[in-house]
């Protein structure tokens, strides 16, 4: 008895049908010949026309039965969408297990922000494992070493920062914008955040004391 693996449908997976020497299996296919999982969700941002030859090979390389879940996404970076999507098929997914116990996430196909959104959801609403496969070292655990308040996700995935987009299209390639900025993180100015001036001002001064404290005549502030 195994867990349910629940993954993006990425590009890789895709060309392994006519690609295989050169791409390998494809992160999916290779999780699901280690044998530790009972099925597996596919979440598909990809026409039925584009999936169906996959579907098909998958089930030569693989008797575990696969579920494709079609999702619209208006860009594979849009941490909103990609969120929200996640979410609910892993709640249907949740509800509808029978012989499976457990969730793994993949991480390697599709996009940073995919693979985002699953840390996200494996640290506060949906406890998993986390995987990522590669040619080189084979399926292997992925080691995510901290933890995030489930009260913290509304602001950060409610919507993406269109002023950095704005940016990003005018004077950074989006696509590396992206990999370096997996999230964006909206604060507030100081003047809207009561109380957090005097905790800087203590902070500041605490460095001030231990920097000067060797010098002639210093007094303690």
């Amino acid at each position: 008895m195994g867990t349910t693996l629940v993954s993006w449908l990425g590009r890789t997976d895709l060309r392994a049908v006519d690609e295989s020497e050169r791409v390998g299996l494809g992160p999916v296919a290779q999780a699901l010949q280690t044998g530790r999982f009972c099925r597996l969700e596919l979440i598909c941002d990809y026409t039925t026309e584009e999936t169906a030859p996959y579907l098909a090979w998958l089930k030569n390389q693989s008797e575990i039965p696969a579920t494709p879940h079609y999702v619209t996404l208006e860009s594979p970076i849009d941490f909103g969408a990609i969120y929200q999507h996640a979410r609910q098929i892993v709640s249907e997914t949740i509800a509808s297990q029978q012989k499976c116990h457990g969730l793994t996430f993949h991480l390697s196909p599709g996009t940073p922000a995919m693979a985002a959104v699953w840390i996200i959801l494996a640290k506060t609403r949906f406890p998993a494992e986390l995987i990522e496969s590669s040619i080189q070292h084979g399926v292997r655990t992925a080691s995510v070493p901290f933890d995030i308040a489930a009260d913290f996700l509304p602001d950060l995935l409610a919507r993406p920062d269109r002023e950095l987009e704005r940016l990003a299209a005018g004077r950074f390639r989006e696509d590396l914008f992206y990999r370096l900025a997996v999230a964006v993180i909206q604060i507030p100015p100081l003047r809207e955040r009561e109380g957090d001036a005097g905790l800087l001002l203590d902070r500041l001064l605490d460095q001030v004391n231990q920097e000067s404290a060797t010098e002639p005549g210093y007094t303690h502030k």
